[in-house]
């Protein structure tokens, strides 16, 4: 009985120490996490500075600031003229080549004739009857005063000078093929070329009787007074 009674002892002896090592364990592991976690918190404490964010932010607030825009630059506004082909009375000088007018009449144009009679006709340089305008010599140089505007813009600037004028009479009075040889100015070439454009039909050229092209040159000059 004596045995068995130590025998029991024993078993519990070892039962009961292993029953005090869980409370002990589990104080050591307690005390384990809270020096732990303390050391954690005091490391974060003290790499956290206040001062390295304001840095940041205040870095970052001036590299938002725009510079200032650059000063307007000056526009100039250059006012664009109208050219008034009005008529006025300022005075200038019509120059052109002189043909002579004898027995030449409105009466005397050669009317176009039928298409079918139409035919081939030569250039010739100088032909043996010149192209003249109805009327002649003195009914083109009316008509020329007539038609001729000085152009505004031209006389508040001074602009004067020669236009010469160059164009083929058809074999039926007709005007083609106009050129500027000369001009001081593009207002006055404007100008001149409006009214030979405008021109009637003139007296054809003629050689040996019959009808040809021939080439007119007529300089008109412009003069302010």
């Amino acid at each position: 009985m004596r045995k068995n009674r130590n025998s029991n002892l024993e078993n519990k002896k070892t039962l009961f120490f292993e029953m005090g090592l869980v409370p002990v364990l589990a104080l050591l592991l307690v005390a384990f996490n809270w020096n732990t976690n303390q050391g954690v918190v005091e490391k974060l404490g003290t790499t956290t500075a206040v001062p390295l964010e304001d840095d940041v932010v205040q870095r970052t607030i001036q590299e938002e600031i725009e510079p200032p825009p650059p000063p307007p630059r000056e526009v100039i506004v250059t006012e664009l003229q109208v050219i008034d082909n009005t008529e006025d009375d300022d005075e200038f000088t019509i120059e052109t080549e002189f043909f002579n007018d004898e027995g030449i009449t409105q009466t005397d144009i050669m009317p176009e004739p039928e298409k079918e009679e139409k035919e081939t006709h030569p250039f010739v340089w100088v032909p043996s009857q010149k192209a003249q305008f109805p009327g002649g010599e003195s009914a083109r140089l009316q008509y020329l005063r007539d038609e001729l505007k000085y152009p505004r813009l031209a006389k508040e600037n001074d602009i004067s000078g020669r236009v010469d004028i160059q164009f083929k009479v058809g074999a039926y009075g007709e005007i083609m093929d106009i050129k500027v040889l000369r001009s001081p100015d593009p207002l006055l070439t404007k100008e001149a070329l409006r009214v030979v454009e405008n021109m009637p039909k003139w007296e054809p050229a003629k050689q040996g009787g019959k009808r040809v092209i021939t080439l007119v040159s007529i300089p008109i000059v412009f003069t302010l007074q």
